[in-house]
């Protein structure tokens, strides 16, 4: 894009443009354009602070062209390397075995003046050293806040927005009651935010949530990655200390079709938190409205972890109360005994449901065959931490093979009904004994 595009584009994000871009004297431009900007910042605050807002203030924006590679070696074995992709990386590459090469990077690391910054000792020099912080506290690398900066939440008792069994409602509007009360409770550590400030706002402090349609979360999962993988080299760092958890809440799911259809059923940012480090990934599921207050309430509190939480936005049937939900979510999963027909013993089939809608076919499912087959001893369990059907060596979260059995059952038929994909469950349930009596859709 040229200057006019540009600075359109930035015009239209709300911003008021300023261009670095000459080449010859490039320093005196940007220190002139950095202090501009100060002065633009520190005048929309003045105003604001004097009780007469800028309305739709326009935030300085610095844009700074310069050519790709600049200041490096400009040719280099006759192939042009300023201002071309041949800039990238590592732009001399044998400079161990080649002369030519050898002298363009010592003209190259020299045209950086050094003894303008350096003593004969190897010191900075004076003028340098004028401008560093000489409290140490005060740096960047010895601010307590940079390495503490978790701040626990006030999380609200969820069952003070408990839904009557019975009922049916909404997860999301439900679950909105308690997030408005969390954020009065705690009005400057918990927000909702946009992928963009959700990474910063954890690293900094604060607890973020993300709610989002099912099918856009997949455009965030590089992000999501690339947090996960510095979360994890912040816990085998003796120096960081804990961070919120991240929290996204996956709603408008693929089972409700409506106007959207085929484009949006796309359940896959499910196993993309699968794929993460069991002591990083958590999938949660819950059935009800109920259960997904008593899931955020845990997400909240929780540190260190990547929390996916599906449900749906639609009402839906309330199975459990709040006791009911509360001992389930703790468990993970548990049988249903009002939908169940085996009395808790030697049932001839288990029906599994891991998912808010086909939960709710599971249990319509077991009340066909109540009615059809009366002599069918039939088992209905709900999963609502997808972490539990793990090999017990493979996640914090798995059942132990006895649990699983007593569970599930050691030999017989079970279906999954699953709301991601199956290969999913396939990965999750690889090593529990007996898998060939498994169906799974």
């Amino acid at each position: 894009m040229d200057d006019k595009e540009l600075a359109t584009l930035s015009t239209g994000y709300g911003y008021q443009p300023r261009f670095v871009e000459d080449l010859e004297d490039i320093n005196r431009d940007l220190a002139a354009s950095m202090q501009w900007a100060i002065d633009e910042i520190r005048s929309i605050q003045k105003a604001a602070r004097s009780g007469k807002p800028i309305y739709k203030p326009h935030w300085p924006v610095l844009i700074m062209r310069t050519p790709k590679g600049w200041s490096g070696p400009k040719v280099v074995d006759g192939q042009f390397v300023e201002g071309s992709f041949h800039s990238h990386q590592v732009p001399l590459m044998k400079t161990k075995t080649d002369d030519g090469q050898l002298k363009d990077l010592q003209t190259w690391l020299l045209s950086y003046d050094p003894k303008t910054l350096f003593q004969d000792n190897g010191d900075i020099v004076d003028l340098i050293r004028e401008i560093l912080l000489l409290k140490e506290e005060k740096k960047l690398g010895q601010r307590v806040e940079t390495y503490n900066l978790h701040e626990k939440l006030k999380v609200p008792d969820w069952k003070q927005f408990s839904v009557d069994v019975g009922s049916e409602l909404s997860c999301m509007k439900t679950i909105a009651r308690f997030i408005d009360q969390a954020l009065v409770d705690n009005p400057h550590v918990l927000g909702v935010f946009s992928p963009d400030e959700l990474e910063r706002y954890t690293l900094t402090g604060g607890t973020a949530i993300l709610p989002s349609y099912e099918s856009f979360l997949g455009i965030i999962h590089t992000m999501m990655v690339q947090y996960s993988k510095f979360n994890k080299m912040a816990r085998e760092t003796n120096w960081r200390t804990n961070i919120s958890s991240i929290n996204y809440i996956e709603t408008s799911t693929w089972t409700r079709q409506e106007h959207n259809g085929f484009s949006h059923q796309n359940p896959s940012f499910i196993g993309a938190v699968l794929n993460l480090k069991p002591h990083t990934a958590r999938v949660y599921l819950p059935p009800d409205a109920n259960t997904f207050l008593s899931t955020l309430a845990h997400c909240l509190r929780s540190v260190n972890y990547v929390n996916l939480m599906v449900g749906a936005k639609h009402p839906v049937p309330v199975f459990l109360s709040v006791d009911e939900a509360d001992r389930h979510c703790q468990a993970g999963a548990s049988i249903w005994k009002f939908a169940s027909t085996d009395n808790g013993l030697n049932p001839d089939v288990v029906l599994v449901g891991i998912g808010c809608e086909v939960m709710f076919e599971v249990v319509a499912a077991a009340s066909v065959l109540r009615r059809r087959c009366p002599a069918l001893r039939v088992r209905v369990i709900n999963v609502t931490d997808l972490m539990i059907l793990e090999s017990e060596t493979l996640h914090p979260h798995a059942l132990t093979r006895q649990d699983f059995e007593t569970l599930f059952t050691a030999d017989k038929p079970i279906h999954f009904n699953y709301h991601g994909y199956i290969n999913e469950i396939k990965g999750l349930l690889f090593g529990r004994p007996n898998l060939e009596r498994e169906l799974r859709e």
